[in-house]
């Protein structure tokens, strides 16, 4: 998925998290100053409990995460996305590093074999001396 389809679909969540909001709400009681009952619109009680009015806060509180992380998101997008020329010369730069990356770690990889063969060679003769060594002061 590219950035933009990503933003894409970010913004629907959000529109989506937006629209269960505004329902909430609309579905809540309307407050007045004549209708006010606190015990419609508690969102913690003393003891931290959750109580009726705690969904739509919590609603409330996703929507704005959401907002402030779609700002984020949007922020962090460059000023202008790269040519489609811009884009094939880093490919090419990237390919040209890769080859060169490919080359040395075959080197590396000819260079821990022969190393190996070497160890091999001196365990060999380490291995071999003492064992005739132990025959000879026998």
């Amino acid at each position: 998925m590219d950035l933009i389809s990503q933003i894409q679909a970010y913004e629907k969540t959000l529109c989506d998290i937006y629209s269960s909001t505004l329902r909430s709400i609309s579905e809540a009681p309307q407050l007045s100053e004549s209708n006010y009952n606190p015990k419609n619109y508690p969102s913690l009680d003393e003891n931290n409990e959750q109580t009726p009015g705690a969904e739509l806060e919590h609603k409330a509180e996703q929507l704005f995460t959401r907002v402030l992380d779609a700002e984020i998101l949007i922020g962090a997008l460059p000023a202008e996305f790269s040519s489609v020329e811009d884009q094939l010369v880093q490919i090419k730069t990237l390919i040209k590093e890769n080859e060169i990356l490919s080359n040395e770690m075959k080197n590396l990889q000819q260079d821990t074999i022969e190393t190996n063969k070497q160890l091999n060679h001196y365990i060999t003769n380490i291995t071999q001396e003492l064992y005739t060594k132990d025959d000879e002061n026998e």
